[in-house]
């Protein structure tokens, strides 16, 4: 993967993160309405951003990293 897609497909990912805690906080009020609202909302179940390749910190290393250990086996690790 080239760097430009990598840190296009990063982009795409923080902006998944962003809209999904969007969803997560919209749900979390109307779990508390539920019962005005005569509506059963589900529980969800996230695992928040914090930790993960969202923060960048492991954008610009592919060489003996998992990723090209899995996906590019032909690469020298």
């Amino acid at each position: 993967m080239s760097k430009y897609d990598a840190e296009d497909a990063l982009s795409i990912y923080r902006n998944f993160c962003a809209q999904t805690e969007r969803v997560v906080e919209y749900l979390g009020v109307a779990k508390k309405l539920q019962n005005l609202l005569n509506v059963s909302i589900p529980n969800l179940k996230h695992v928040g951003p914090s930790g993960h390749i969202s923060r960048g910190n492991n954008t610009h290393k592919t060489t003996g990293s998992s990723f090209s250990r899995e996906f590019a086996p032909g690469v020298p690790q």
